[in-house]
């Protein structure tokens, strides 16, 4: 068994899960962000494998690429409390980011489409 970080940490961990959910493989970080006094959020993919990270109390989403990288930077034009994000839009390009110090959520174009949620399979 892995134990892989705390709750209160700014790390994002990865792991290696096996064909046909016989478990889990090796952890390790995939992110440290820096900056937040909450830590990552609301996450979510597209369908390149690119991973957005809202990053509470900084008012900030990352697109990160599957290797790590920054692609992009989305300030809410709100408040600082950014929450959750998805994507929707008629062509899943859009990414909705809550912000809950305002109560609104925030729209962002993004070139690549988001991939479906598990509810929506």
């Amino acid at each position: 068994m892995w134990q892989c970080g705390e709750i209160a940490s700014s790390d994002l961990h990865e792991w290696e899960v096996f064909a046909d959910y016989e478990g889990l493989g090796k952890c390790g970080i995939y992110l440290q962000l820096s900056g937040s006094p909450n830590g990552p959020d609301g996450l979510a993919l597209d369908e390149e494998g690119n991973l957005v990270v809202v990053v509470a109390g900084f008012g900030t989403a990352w697109l990160f690429s599957r290797m790590g990288e920054p692609l992009y930077r989305i300030q809410s034009c709100a408040g600082m409390s950014t929450t959750g994000a998805a994507y929707g839009g008629p062509d899943g390009r859009t990414l909705l980011i809550t912000e809950a110090e305002q109560g609104v959520i925030l729209k962002a174009q993004l070139p690549v489409a988001g991939k479906p949620m598990y509810a929506q399979l």
